[in-house]
């Protein structure tokens, strides 16, 4: 997985290791349909790319371990995270303190 890196600067925040997860359909989908209108489409699409492939590869096993318990309608503590964007709220109804949700299923990255 990905690690933070060795180096820090206080004018970069650092990227919790786990945000891109989070937005790798929409940066995906950014890359097919809309970087042809960018006025720097060729580098940006080069740098794309790159970061598409990686985040690809270095998120698969959590992608095929994911997908698997969604198709099974079933989700973990720990990867319960992946079901939300950050900063997604839940709400809850009645007086029951359990919340229902449901989940967004993820298309398989390709």
């Amino acid at each position: 997985m990905l690690e933070r890196p060795a180096y820090s600067s206080p004018d970069i925040p650092p990227i919790e290791q786990t945000f891109l997860f989070n937005f790798l359909s929409e940066i995906t989908a950014y890359r097919t349909s809309k970087l042809d209108t960018h006025p720097e489409r060729d580098i940006v699409s080069k740098h794309l790319n790159v970061l598409l492939d990686y985040l690809q590869a270095e998120y698969k096993p959590l992608e095929t371990r994911l997908q698997s318990l969604l198709n099974d309608n079933e989700i973990t503590y720990d990867l319960l995270w992946t079901t939300f964007k950050p900063n997604h709220h839940l709400r809850r109804y009645g007086r029951s303190s359990m919340c229902q949700m449901q989940l967004r299923r993820r298309r398989e990255a390709h």
